[in-house]
């Protein structure tokens, strides 16, 4: 299931960024790591993984320490998926 989400949250992550030129070229890490300077991103992104996984983020856990890394949003979003599965 990991290897799913990771796919998942690569192809959103396509999605949002590929008008973009600043994410042009740009590793999925790098653009974790880029997102909060572009708000409206950021915020597109989030509602993409909550859609897509039918999930739903406090806002408390949406601080800097989120976008740290591509494996942060990987495992909020697997521990997200797993809560509802318990």
């Amino acid at each position: 299931m990991r290897h799913t989400v990771e796919q998942k949250v690569s192809e959103i992550l396509r999605t949002i960024t590929r008008e973009s030129q600043l994410f042009h070229d740009l590793t999925d890490e790098e653009k974790i790591q880029m997102l909060p300077s572009e708000s409206m991103l950021t915020l597109q992104f989030v509602t993409y993984l909550e859609e897509e996984f039918d999930i739903e983020f406090d806002d408390e856990e949406l601080d800097i320490s989120f976008f740290e890394s591509f494996e942060n949003v990987i495992n909020a979003v697997t521990n997200h998926v797993n809560e509802k599965i318990a």
